[in-house]
């Protein structure tokens, strides 16, 4: 099934990538990442971390430059005390800011790090096609994703699909499904959150819809994988279309047995050597940290992307205005995705290479 991709410590190593130079940098570079608070201690941020110990660990990168880090959490859908904390950040003296990954927030902080020229770099849905010169996000485009979305439903003749949201930002970044050019689609939709899950799904059963498209929180996916179960909508003739990135990280052992069809798309291929060995390395970095929840696949991608990338490319800072620094930086190829296309496309990638993995029998 899947599991993969954006989430957080990219960050700071693209930030070294646009901003390091062993030359021009002072001994202290100081960074800034702003998480929801319901993120605090979690993998997110403990990938965050990671990635800054990387970093300075390196010294062939930065021989004599450490970076320093300012961590803010700030209540989701707040995006008053957002703006805030990002202004404590600016005034802490951060050369770039991290997150947060919430869509709303993290629409704000861009608003406040383009009025400044501050890099902010991120990993959230986006779908303002404007192009952004000093934001990289590092989520895959949802036009993308939906056209990808639409090419599994085409491809397994589904006619009839049930879409079932949990955020109201759900179905705006699904409208491209909705508005689907197969006129012989026919799209039901719900909005539904853990107390209405059963409710949900029991009607989905009474219509005889089969194929569902499911956009819920990861939080909550356990509750709705029981609402499956309890209505036994678990056999052959039903077929899930997830738009998680990391399905592979919940438990999956109840379907495996039953038939039941569940699609996910992966971005990272964790069969790839240098994927695995940051793995280990990420593994063992948490070992320090028992408090800390295991680390979802999606939190690697940043790390994983990032890495191969900050080894050699680092333009300088000497100059008056960031905007000068940032305007030709010197990008290498991250096997297969072009860290030079993210800037030339307002910070997208403009193309991805989504995978569907198979659930497997242990």
């Amino acid at each position: 099934m899947i599991r993969i991709f954006p989430s957080i410590a990219t960050f700071v190593l693209v930030l070294t990538a646009l901003v390091s130079n062993t030359c021009g940098l002072p001994p202290v570079v100081k960074i800034g990442a702003i998480f929801t608070e319901d993120q605090q201690n979690s993998a997110v941020e403990l990938a965050f971390k990671y990635a800054v110990y990387k970093i300075n660990k390196d010294k062939k990168l930065l021989p004599r430059t450490s970076l320093v880090y300012d961590i803010q959490y700030v209540p989701r859908d707040d995006s008053f005390h957002a703006s805030k904390r990002a202004c404590k950040l600016v005034n802490f003296g951060v050369q770039a800011v991290f997150g947060p990954s919430d869509p709303i927030l993290g629409a704000h902080i861009h608003s406040i790090c383009d009025a400044l020229d501050i890099p902010h770099l991120e990993a959230r849905p986006d779908l303002e096609p404007d192009y952004r010169e000093f934001s990289i996000n590092l989520y895959p485009a949802q036009h993308l994703l939906n056209a990808a979305f639409q090419d599994v439903m085409a491809f397994l003749n589904w006619t009839r699909v049930a879409i079932v949201y949990e955020e109201d930002y759900g179905i705006i970044k699904l409208r491209e499904l909705i508005r689907a050019t197969n006129t012989d689609l026919e799209v039901h939709l719900r909005q539904a959150d853990p107390d209405s899950y059963r409710a949900v799904l029991k009607e989905i059963k009474a219509k005889e819809i089969h194929n569902v498209v499911i956009d819920t929180k990861p939080d909550n996916m356990a509750h709705f994988l029981k609402g499956i179960l309890q209505l036994q909508m678990n056999d052959y003739k039903y077929h899930y279309l997830f738009t998680t990135f990391d399905l592979e990280a919940f438990d999956l052992e109840d379907f495996k047995y039953n038939f039941v069809n569940m699609t996910a798309f992966r971005v990272v291929d964790t069969q790839d050597l240098s994927v695995k060995e940051l793995l280990r390395d990420m593994a063992a970095f948490r070992s320090g940290r028992p408090d800390l929840p295991p680390v979802l696949n999606s939190t690697y991608i940043q790390v994983t992307m990032i890495h191969e990338n900050t080894r050699d490319k680092q333009p300088s800072l000497r100059a008056n205005r960031r905007s000068q620094v940032f305007s030709s930086p010197d990008i290498q190829e991250l096997d297969g995705i072009f860290a030079k296309d993210l800037l030339q496309y307002g910070g997208q990638a403009p193309e991805t290479r989504p995978r569907i993995p198979r659930l497997k029998h242990s």
